[in-house]
């Protein structure tokens, strides 16, 4: 089962890690001039909703959020999929920590461990998202359907309008920790069963965390109305 990484100096050294490199990867991109893109770990208050499941590697999840698309040689999914992971194994190779490989919907990194910490073993999730109109896709691969074998193409994700007025909601009234408890339990139903197997590797972090959001935000909305 998932649980959170309650050690604040664990999670002071894994965002400063992690980030170090998908900052470097953020500065590639956007200085080669085909795309520009921001990054974020998920969640508004960056290292508050990263989990572990049981002893397994800390996985530390990213959005890589494309802002613009300059060059149409990367207009397509499977190419701005390419051309994102590629740039990410330059800087994972620079920084010696191997190629990226793709899991699910994901461009993961091999396990490592947090300097100084041997016990600490961890790896960064990727993810590519955009907004368009107050709405947040995801780029996904639709290899496992019966259409196609290997296309990345942009999905949205369920309920995910307005998200930061209902984040912004949720804060003003002090119930944030009730979406980190509703985020860690969708993260277990999707992703864990009885045999500590994985269900459902292509529903990422980011539809978790969007329904976890929802449901808080619709339980108080709810309650307000109905004073």
């Amino acid at each position: 089962m998932y649980h959170y990484i309650n050690d604040k100096e664990i999670l002071g050294k894994l965002k400063v890690e992690c980030t170090t490199i998908i900052n470097q990867l953020v500065v590639l991109i956007n200085n080669e001039g085909l795309l520009t893109v921001k990054a974020s770990i998920i969640g508004p208050n960056g290292v508050d909703l990263i989990t572990q499941n049981k002893k397994e590697a800390i996985n530390v999840d990213y959005n890589i959020s494309i802002i613009e698309v300059i060059d149409n040689t990367v207009n397509d999914g499977n190419s701005l999929k390419e051309y994102i992971r590629k740039r990410f194994n330059v800087l994972l190779r620079n920084n010696k920590w191997g190629n990226s490989f793709e899991r699910g919907i994901s461009i993961m990194t091999q396990e490592r461990y947090l300097k100084n910490y041997f016990y600490c073993k961890f790896c960064i999730k990727l993810f590519i998202i955009k907004e368009h109109c107050s709405k947040q896709f995801i780029l996904i691969n639709t290899k496992n359907k019966p259409y196609d074998k290997n296309t990345w193409i942009w999905n949205e994700i369920k309920d995910s309008k307005d998200l930061k007025v209902k984040i912004k909601y949720i804060k003003d009234i002090k119930r944030w920790n009730d979406v980190r408890e509703m985020y860690r339990f969708i993260k277990n139903l999707y992703y864990i069963n009885v045999n500590d197997e994985y269900l459902d590797i292509n529903h990422p972090p980011i539809m978790c965390y969007i329904e976890a959001v929802n449901k808080v935000y619709d339980k108080y909305k709810k309650e307000i109305l109905h004073i």
